[in-house]
């Protein structure tokens, strides 16, 4: 099936959409070991809206950040409900995207960019370089994900070599890219359970159940794309957070072809409580047929905001904020 995704140009914006986002995740390993989760977020202006007031914006950007110490198990998070853009964002001929937090002096020169063969990511917690080792995945087989009258279109780098710097710890290892740009009134999901996985033979896995659909797709070692049929199971006992009082389930059984893939959780304290929104993000270890694997999930439960719904009420009121205090000195 031909792709409907045309790379590297469409690793940049696309403002004909309502929303996109660059989000990536990995295990680095330097004095200590890590694994992280970084994601930069666009959403059309005029689907902000704040009452009797309209932002004179065309897109709003925010961030979602979060280093594990995998040792320690400390997490740290930095969730930026506006983050601006610099003049010269996506105006190169690839992707170049340079950001900053208006309410914080030192969140300047935040960045996602390509510069040949890498990409740099770069946060409050890191800067790293990575390099795509192989083919990149088109969920969808095309690069457009239907879930019934949903849509959405994804792509995923699943096997970046990165190198880099925690701070001032020189850091290696392996980095995940996802990619999607979506209309908001197709793709609001009310609940959702995400996996990356990147498994021992040299397969990655892509998996996901929104509300009563799914999708697994894998990127085999020879590159060949498969879409595949999957279930999931979970097992143990919830996990009740401290601080929302919602209880999440943390093991996973993931059935799927050959392969019997079992998941918990690096670190259960991984909640991100962001504004009306909470959800489960974090590191997994990983069994895949009894070999051992690593991984990522994400988990959203039922009956909440979505992110992007939340934000843009933070992100909007911190916007208005910002207009105002800038007006006072005009």
């Amino acid at each position: 099936m031909k792709p409907l995704i045309k790379l590297p140009e469409d690793e940049s914006i696309h403002r004909d959409f309502d929303c996109e986002w660059w989000y990536f995740n990995g295990f680095l390993k330097g004095k200590r070991d890590y694994a992280f989760m970084n994601c930069l977020f666009r959403v059309k202006g005029e689907k902000v809206k704040i009452s009797l007031f309209k932002l004179p914006i065309k897109d709003l950007f925010f961030s979602h950040s979060i280093l594990f110490d995998l040792k320690s198990k400390k997490v740290s998070a930095e969730m930026l409900p506006i983050v601006i853009v610099s003049d010269d964002s996506f105006k190169k001929e690839g992707l170049f995207v340079n950001y900053r937090y208006p309410f914080r002096k030192n969140s300047a020169g935040y960045e996602i960019a390509r510069h040949g063969d890498f990409l740099r990511i770069k946060n409050r917690f890191l800067d790293l370089s990575c390099r795509q080792t192989k083919k990149p995945l088109f969920e969808g087989e095309n690069g457009l994900v239907t879930l019934g009258k949903k849509k959405t279109f994804y792509f995923s780098y699943t096997n970046m070599e990165a190198s880099g710097f925690i701070g001032k710890d020189p850091v290696k290892g392996k980095v995940w890219h996802d990619r999607q740009w979506f209309d908001i009134n197709q793709t609001g999901y009310d609940s959702w359970v995400w996996f990356s996985i990147q498994m021992p033979d040299n397969t990655e896995l892509v998996c996901a159940r929104c509300n009563d659909e799914k999708y697994a797709y894998l990127l085999h070692a020879n590159n060949r794309q498969e879409s595949c049929e999957v279930t999931f199971k979970s097992s143990g006992r919830g996990w009740k957070s401290p601080v929302s009082g919602l209880t999440y389930k943390l093991e996973w059984e993931i059935l799927l072809k050959n392969y019997v893939i079992k998941t918990r959780p690096v670190i259960k304290k991984s909640e991100v409580n962001f504004g009306v929104v909470n959800y489960w993000e974090g590191p997994l270890v990983v069994s895949v047929n009894g070999k051992e694997a690593r991984g990522f999930m994400e988990y959203i439960l039922p009956n909440q905001p979505t992110i992007i719904e939340s934000t843009l009420r933070k992100g909007g009121q911190e916007l208005f904020s910002l207009i105002k205090r800038l007006k006072r000195h005009l």
